[in-house]
């Protein structure tokens, strides 16, 4: 059974998605929000036409570890979310992961310039959204999360 994922890049201007399958692992650059007052309306629908089962969220910490600034929005970002999620119950449950990350957009944007074409910030923001998810789907915790969602399903 393939189970459907999703990445956020959560930053002040704009939200990068990704996408994956667990079958495939391989992670994919979906499309940029701009942070306007809609941007978790628009995740949720994508979550429910995309059947969307793990949301991981990228988590930022400094090259130390450490929690920053951005880690605090990412969290009351998330936290909306989960209110959202709340009120509107017609969205399928999923499980929520935190990925922490530190870098990703630096990485991002090297893959694009390797790419050899033009390119805007929300495809970095994209992209590194896809840095995340493929991070993600690589560890054990993934495999594991997985199974969870399979058995949840009844489809193990």
């Amino acid at each position: 059974m393939k189970i459907e994922l999703m990445s956020l890049d959560v930053g002040d201007a704009r939200i990068g998605v990704a996408l994956g399958e667990s079958g495939v692992r391989i992670a994919v650059p979906y499309r940029t929000l701009e942070v306007d007052g809609h941007e978790i309306a628009h995740i949720f629908g994508a979550i429910e036409a995309k059947k969307i089962r793990i949301l991981v969220v990228g988590r930022p910490i400094d090259q130390k570890g450490r929690e920053t600034e951005q880690t605090e929005k990412t969290d009351a970002f998330v936290q909306r979310m989960v209110e959202y999620h709340a009120a509107h119950t017609e969205v399928p449950d999923f499980e929520l992961v935190f990925w922490g990350e530190s870098g990703t957009s630096i990485l991002a944007e090297d893959i694009l310039k390797k790419a050899k074409r033009n390119y805007s910030k929300g495809d970095i923001d994209m992209q590194a959204a896809a840095v995340i998810l493929q991070d993600f789907m690589e560890s054990r915790r993934f495999f594991d999360l997985v199974k969870k969602v399979e058995k949840r399903l009844g489809k193990v």
